[in-house]
């Protein structure tokens, strides 16, 4: 029994350095876009890559060997899906500030209705949920609401008026410009808050083993 607590406290040492997240591609049209985008308006340009974290904080980088092996078999049984970043939103900060992200969906879905914008991203999420129980953070009261950050804004009162020049420029009426195949999920790691954060593991969705990943290109 004991040994059983020693592990399990083991495994429950989460950190801020670390994360699980889903990323476009870095050879996609979509991740240029972002980037145009994010090099100007977002503050953590330099240490974040464009991301929907799905489980953040994590565990420390000695237990991501045993939580990719965890974790491999049961994406296994999701398939790929594609993924839309066609509208902006923003979060407010106690009325001071705001953040403005994209909103992922799945194309041809009926996105007035919040459960149905994106399933087959809120299973996944709902996956890591039930394999790292203790890796909850994300799941507010209102439930998991995925998003991929764009930009911060010092005043509540301009974030209309930023996503609206945001909106003008993004070319969410051209699909293959704004969309990108979710086919694996990334564990991220950085060794320090002002130190950018790298891929450590990539694990794909529908079968196939885990890898080291390559760098990615900012």
């Amino acid at each position: 029994l004991f040994n059983r607590i020693v592990v399990a406290n083991i495994m429950s040492k989460k950190t801020h350095q670390s994360a699980i997240v889903l990323m476009p591609p870095a050879d996609t049209s979509v991740y240029q876009a972002v980037q145009d985008v994010r090099r100007q308006h977002d503050r953590q340009f330099h240490r974040w890559m464009p991301h929907i974290n799905l489980s953040y904080p994590f565990y420390e980088p000695d237990q991501m060997d045993s939580a990719v092996a965890k974790l491999t078999p049961h994406l296994s049984n999701l398939s790929p899906f594609r993924v839309r970043l066609a509208e902006f939103g923003h979060f407010s900060h106690g009325g001071k500030s705001a953040t403005v992200w994209l909103d992922p969906v799945e194309p041809d879905r009926d996105l007035s209705n919040n459960n149905s914008r994106c399933p087959n991203l809120m299973k996944l999420q709902s996956v890591l949920a039930s394999v790292f129980p203790d890796c909850l953070d994300l799941q507010s009261k209102g439930g998991f609401r995925p998003h991929l950050t764009m930009a911060q804004c010092a005043s509540v009162t301009a974030v209309e008026e930023l996503k609206r020049a945001l909106s003008k420029d993004w070319p969410s009426s051209e699909p293959s410009q704004v969309e990108f195949l979710a086919s694996s999920v990334e564990f991220i790691h950085r060794t320090g808050p002002d130190v950018p954060f790298v891929v450590l593991h990539s694990v794909p969705l529908g079968g196939g083993g885990a890898c080291l990943a390559q760098p990615v290109t900012r």
